[in-house]
């Protein structure tokens, strides 16, 4: 009796004591590879941050690219002092490809891909995992929210993504890529995607080819997504920084310009044309106006929300003309929407007046026409004229329009609910028209 009232204990004790997740099992280990080239002081950020946050990883490879700013002698002090430091050292810079070094030799079940320049927030790696026990078609996750942290002093871009809910998680699916640094399943590098580089011109500046890795994992058959909430600190998108270290990032956009990568390369045209409407305006206004709402001035989506708080800062950033977003035009000729039928102009969402014209002259048989205000943001409009154009003009009555999901308001003004607003417009006469003209208004 004793001895089986024992055996029924032990198995009760394993079962209470087993963990929910555990560092180092099968189920979540963990490798983590960090590639450096002259950033010591963030590189130690990153590091330090890694070593408190992710404590019992599998292997932990830091990949110096041949720099030459004293990272080399902190990567061997550290090793020296912590035994989960393997450095890899680089006799040049050979950009991405590095991480082609060391990838083939991991073996947890997932790997932390990382930039020098971020510090990982507790609890990041659990947050993260979470998300691909959730969803297993996901196959790379950024640890980046699509929306910059401007309370962590964030400077960068708001990311398109399309939201995926299952249960009570959500999924921010990356409409392009989602950068260098993420985490993703280890069988996508046993499948042999790796990293490539963008070169520039003299072959002497590489660059990860983030766009291309994305791209290689969504052939894959993977999903790649942004996390729904902030897991680090983007320390080299960030303001402080951005002040503190000047010269680093005007080489950097200088690269970045030579190479046709969009981000920071707009900062030159903004600042020349700061200087001519005012040289005092290009060091302090340069930050306290565009620096806290860069985010939003060099993204198509969302940007005009922040600058619509002030009426200076609106005809400020008018009369630089860095402020343009994109409707687009569906027709509709008898097989649906497709997208090579689409006609495209861009606006500026701070007139609030609405006066597109699209050119539609070279479809023929035209059936319907779906107009998108905006792409994959909520908006309200009010139309006033939707106007075809021919040989006689045509005024669409409004009772041949159909409004995508939206509620409307009594002064007139259609409140979408979705973040794929359209509306949908029939055309019951067979004869040719070239124009489709929409006036009103928009918010």
């Amino acid at each position: 009796m004793l001895r089986k009232f024992a055996k029924k204990m032990r198995k009760l004790s394993t079962r209470i004591l087993r963990p929910v997740r555990q560092f180092g099992t099968e189920k979540s280990s963990l490798s983590i590879v960090v590639l450096n080239w002259n950033r010591k002081n963030l590189l130690e950020k990153t590091i330090n941050s890694l070593l408190m946050t992710a404590t019992n990883e599998l292997e932990f490879y830091v990949i110096d690219n041949g720099s030459s700013d004293g990272s080399k002698d902190y990567l061997a002090k550290i090793a020296k002092q912590n035994s989960r430091i393997t450095p890899v050292y680089l006799s040049e810079n050979k950009g991405g490809e590095a991480f082609n070094e060391v990838l083939p030799r991991l073996s947890g079940r997932f790997i932390l891909i990382s930039e020098n320049d971020l510090e990982y927030k507790p609890g990041w790696f659990e947050e993260m995992i979470q998300k691909f026990d959730e969803f297993p078609e996901l196959g790379q996750l950024s640890p980046f929210s699509p929306f910059p942290d401007a309370e962590a002093g964030e400077l960068w871009v708001v990311k398109e993504f399309d939201e995926i809910k299952k249960s009570h998680n959500s999924l921010y699916l990356a409409c392009g890529n989602v950068g260098t640094s993420s985490l993703i399943r280890r069988e996508i590098i046993s499948r042999g995607v790796r990293f490539k580089n963008i070169v520039s011109q003299d072959g002497k500046s590489k660059m990860p080819a983030d766009g291309d890795f994305s791209a290689d994992i969504k052939r894959l058959g993977y999903q790649c997504a942004w996390s729904t909430k902030a897991n680090v600190i983007n320390w080299g998108h960030n303001k402080k920084e951005w002040q503190d270290h000047p010269a680093y990032y005007e080489a950097n956009r200088n690269l970045k310009a030579e190479l046709n990568i969009d981000g920071l390369e707009k900062l030159k045209s903004i600042k020349a044309k700061l200087l001519e409407l005012s040289p005092e305006a290009a060091g302090e206004k340069l930050f306290s106006i565009l620096g806290e709402c860069l985010s939003e001035i060099e993204s198509l989506k969302s940007r005009y929300r922040i600058l619509q708080k002030s009426v200076n800062d609106r005809e400020l950033v008018r009369r630089l003309g860095v402020l343009k977003e994109k409707s687009y035009l569906y027709v509709d000729t008898g097989k649906g929407f497709l997208p090579e039928q689409c006609v495209i102009v861009e606006f500026d969402p701070l007139l609030e007046k609405l006066d597109l014209e699209f050119d539609i002259s070279r479809f023929a048989g035209i059936k319907a026409l779906r107009w998108d205000p905006i792409h994959r943001e909520p908006c309200r409009i009010k139309l006033e004229k939707v106007i075809l154009k021919g040989t006689s003009d045509l005024d669409v009555s409004l009772k041949y329009i159909e409004l995508s999901e939206h509620s409307k308001s009594n002064d007139g003004w259609v409140n979408f609910k979705t973040s794929a607003p359209q509306v949908k417009i029939l055309i019951l006469e067979s004869r040719p028209f070239h124009t489709l003209r929409l006036s009103g208004a928009y918010k």
